[in-house]
């Protein structure tokens, strides 16, 4: 039996039904990866998992004593404490510890020679061993470890959390969530602000994890190396696959292949027989083609046909206009280069972009990827060198911290303020190809499900 079982469990907000019936094992000792459309209910099958929100039917039960780590999306965290305190926060008791060993310690020293001096002795030797059990020794080498495997350095530790990025905070949460040594952990989308370095660190962290884990993930390349199985989420019901991403797509595959040719055979059969029924029913032969069409009624109400058409998940269809571009360069970057104080972020950056060019900017987390694109975009100028833009060319910037939305605004009508040109069903119908709920219009643009 697993440790994590979900049986029967459906979860439903206003007239949207989310999951259906779904019935889940999860087990100690395995990486699961989740996966599924935007909007499938992944993220809803972690809350209802954790205890964070109650099944409206079924039933989510967790091994006794179980204690379950839960990253969100979009964590919540401490803004008036340093980034070394609020992760190092995990470790409040065992400092407490420690602030009382020191206590007892200096009562020791001013009355070593009085007759409590035995019974003092014996509760700092109490405390101690605790500390050590607790790990005591080695909290602050942990703590920075993993603090430096998610990317940040000893400089970042005295920031404030309140000056930190959105994905620095989601790097914090995921370090104290790490730190805090759960059995089982949910991970939702846990490498979307990590670089390269970290994504590699992470994986290494979780493969010696000693207890289980479901991870959401687009990154098919994590969950391969990763996963020991994959669960889909898909029309509000869940399908497991044993092994990595890859062998969960080429059987996908191969099931989507056979339901076609079966919908295919089966939607064949039917009309035949519906045709013979409707040539014989009042003739000589209405006697067999009433028989036949009660069986086929009886076969029909009790699914043994497929007669929908299986639909493999289709893809965004996304186009620029170019009519403003007619090729040659279209970007400059001259020497750039870029400080903060004494930090320095880099120089000498030159380059060139012309129509139709693709180009990746990839680095560690704080060595100024970001930085260079506000200095592109003219938010920022640059310590040194220079920019130049065609003028024809418009310019689009999605920024990791969605800063440009206003949170006052339901969906539709923010795509309304970007396409003033959309009437209302032009944008909800633009909206359904990215997932979103079609009771987007009553949410704003700040709230997540």
């Amino acid at each position: 039996m697993g440790v994590v079982t979900v049986h029967g469990v459906s979860k439903q907000y206003g007239t949207k039904v989310v999951l259906d019936g779904v019935s889940l094992e999860l087990h100690s000792g395995e990486t699961v990866g989740l996966v599924g459309a935007n909007g499938a209910g992944k993220t809803t099958l972690f809350r209802l998992i954790a205890g964070v929100e109650p099944p409206d039917t079924g039933t989510v039960t967790r091994a006794r004593g179980l204690e379950v780590g839960y990253l969100e999306q979009e964590p919540a965290v401490a803004l008036d404490r340093s980034l070394h305190d609020e992760v190092g926060s995990v470790f409040d008791e065992l400092l407490a510890l420690e602030r009382r060993m020191h206590e007892v310690s200096e009562e020791l020293a001013a009355c070593h020679d009085q007759p409590h001096a035995a019974e003092l002795m014996a509760a700092y030797d109490r405390l101690h061993a605790q500390f050590v059990a607790a790990g005591g020794h080695t909290f602050e080498t942990r703590l920075h470890e993993i603090l430096g495997g998610l990317g940040f350095s000893s400089a970042d530790y005295a920031l404030s959390m309140a000056v930190l990025s959105g994905g620095q905070k989601c790097r914090a949460a995921l370090a104290k969530l790490l730190l805090e040594d759960k059995p089982f952990l949910l991970l939702d989308e846990p490498t979307n602000h990590l670089d390269i370095d970290a994504v590699r660190w992470l994986e290494k962290f979780l493969a010696g994890h000693r207890g289980g884990a479901v991870v959401i993930s687009h990154d098919r390349y994590l969950l391969d190396r990763l996963c020991d199985r994959i669960v889909e989420v898909e029309h509000r019901r869940t399908a497991s696959y044993p092994g990595n991403y890859s062998n969960f797509a080429q059987v996908k595959a191969v099931r989507l292949l056979t339901q076609e040719r079966q919908y295919e055979k089966d939607a064949e059969f039917i009309r035949k027989e519906r045709d013979f029924i409707a040539r014989h029913l009042a003739g000589q032969r209405s006697k067999e083609a009433k028989g036949r069409r009660t069986r086929l009624e009886r076969r029909m109400s009790a699914g043994e046909f497929v007669t929908e058409a299986p639909q493999a998940r289709r893809r965004a269809r996304i186009a620029f206009d170019r009519s403003e571009v007619r090729g040659g360069e279209v970007l400059r970057c001259d020497d750039l280069a870029m400080a903060y104080g004494a930090k320095r972020l880099f120089s000498g950056v030159s380059l060139q972009v012309h129509a139709g060019d693709r180009l990746g900017i990839t680095g560690p987390n704080g060595t100024g990827k970001t930085t260079l694109l506000k200095i592109i975009l003219g938010d920022i100028q640059p310590a040194e060198g220079a920019v130049e833009r065609d003028a024809r060319v418009r310019v689009g910037y999605y920024g990791q911290e969605h800063l440009e939305l206003d949170e006052n605004r339901t969906i539709v009508d923010e795509i309304r303020a970007a396409r003033t040109d959309f009437t209302e069903p032009q944008a909800r119908s633009y909206l359904g190809r990215w997932a979103c709920f079609p009771a987007a219009n009553k949410r704003g643009c700040g709230l997540r499900r």
